[in-house]
């Protein structure tokens, strides 16, 4: 979707580059230095004292919904400045009774969970990998340590039932010939894993 700032042309969107590689060690560096003037706006000019951000993703925290309303039509407005524009769908003012999804948790204000696509997405993954372990095109190793990245960062959540309750489902199992037959599962034990190897 294109978008046009003020003095742009018809051929501005298609001359001009938008964004930052995904993925790339520079992004997170570069946002902070683009983004370094929101900051400075909404701490300095809006004096909301309860403000977080990550990369592109921030929250703002008020005592009044009429504070957060106006802040945001002045954001909006600052960050045109910055050829940039506020997510229509994403940006929007509720209690944090309800729960706020910030980077990939849902925060409510005695606890965090995980949001449930994450979950959903991990038991997909799960599926792929043991199907590529069945036909011998991953190792253990490579297994356990994508097993344990998911299971890192979920441990920042309150997720020790879920945790426990997924882990007993996960099983591998080599179907051919190739390689050792090394079945293999993951075992929850106090707010660690570790794997219980099979003959």
């Amino acid at each position: 979707m294109q978008h046009w700032f003020g003095g742009d042309n018809l051929f501005t969107p298609s001359e001009r580059r938008r964004g930052i590689p995904i993925g790339n060690q520079t992004s997170q560096f570069f946002a902070n230095v683009f983004l370094d003037p929101l900051d400075h706006f909404v701490k300095e000019r809006l004096r909301i004292p309860g403000y977080t951000r990550y990369v592109d993703d921030f929250l703002l925290f008020s005592d009044s919904k009429q504070q957060l309303g106006e802040a945001k039509a002045q954001i909006a407005e600052f960050l045109v400045g910055l050829r940039l524009r506020l997510h229509p769908r994403k940006c929007t003012v509720f209690p944090v009774s309800q729960g706020i999804r910030f980077l990939g948790y849902r925060v409510f204000p005695t606890h965090r969970l995980l949001v449930k696509d994450n979950v959903r997405r991990f038991r997909r993954r799960v599926r792929a990998m043991q199907a590529d372990y069945a036909r011998g095109l991953v190792s253990p190793q490579e297994v356990w340590t994508r097993l344990m990245s998911w299971s890192g960062h979920a441990r920042q959540a309150n997720t020790y039932r879920l945790r426990t309750r997924l882990f007993a489902t996960i099983g591998f199992q080599r179907a051919t010939s190739a390689g050792p037959r090394v079945a293999w599962r993951v075992v929850q034990q106090s707010t660690t894993e570790r794997t219980v190897r099979q003959p």
